[in-house]
């Protein structure tokens, strides 16, 4: 029996009860019964499977995104694990280590970088790196700067000024940093402070110049030989007795 068919039964089984009259055969109102108990089974089964696979589905959704956030936690976790290493060894480095952003700002300085300079390193957080120079310092600077953002990586020396006013002598190397697409965000760079290199190297050389000055002024023959016989350091007087001999 259709829905319309049925309909229909039923309305009449209604109006002639209603109407005092012989109530029609009661088979049709049976197969209504029947075709609906029919649809209301048919419906439930097809609702409980429904159910069924909605929990399957939800479950094994369930499943893939607690993989997922495991996987998460796991290279999160090793990722932290990486930052605080690297932590560690950036501000165990004897040699000084400075970010610097777009806008030359320190983002960040190791230890040994702001002791080098007579700060600590929160004190240089976010100042311009030219805080830390002289005039001719920052004219430098801004060239070298400049070059970072053409993307140039270098080694130079450069004097800054520490927070007593007294000045440092450090060797520079120095590249710029790039974001994913390429663009300038900053630059980074290792600095050794070479002071006392640099005295030593001064003292030496002001030694040298008072040794050639005596031996100069000396009318005594001086010669070194190096281990091949060559004659490396002589003065005056050995050139005079040599052209003597020789010339």
């Amino acid at each position: 029996m259709s829905a319309r068919d049925a309909q229909i039964a039923t309305t009449t089984v209604l109006a002639s009860s209603l109407a005092g009259d012989e109530l029609p055969p009661v088979a049709p109102l049976y197969n209504l019964l029947d075709w609906m108990m029919g649809l209301v089974l048919a419906a439930s089964a097809i609702f409980v499977g429904w159910l069924v696979t909605l929990r399957r589905v939800v479950r094994q959704r369930t499943r893939e995104l607690q993989e997922e956030l495991d996987r998460r936690e796991r290279a999160e976790s090793a990722l932290r694990a990486s930052e605080h290493k690297y932590r560690l060894l950036v501000d165990n480095l004897a040699q000084g280590i400075w970010h610097i952003d777009q806008d030359a700002r320190t983002t960040f300085a190791n230890p040994a970088m702001a002791a080098m300079l007579g700060y600590n390193a929160e004190e240089m957080a976010g100042r311009p790196l030219f805080d830390f120079m002289d005039a001719r310092g920052v004219e430098l600077a801004t060239r070298y700067f400049e070059a970072r953002k053409d993307g140039v990586t270098e080694r130079h020396d450069f004097e800054f000024l520490r927070k007593d006013g007294s000045r440092i002598y450090t060797s520079i190397e120095t590249g710029p940093l790039l974001d994913e697409k390429g663009d300038f965000t900053g630059a980074i760079a290792g600095v050794q402070d070479v002071t006392a290199l640099r005295a030593t190297t001064e003292a030496l050389r002001h030694s040298e110049a008072n040794l050639h000055t005596l031996i100069e002024s000396t009318d005594d023959i001086i010669a070194l030989r190096n281990r091949t016989g060559e004659v490396v350091v002589s003065n005056g007087s050995f050139a005079r007795l040599y052209h003597a001999l020789f010339d």
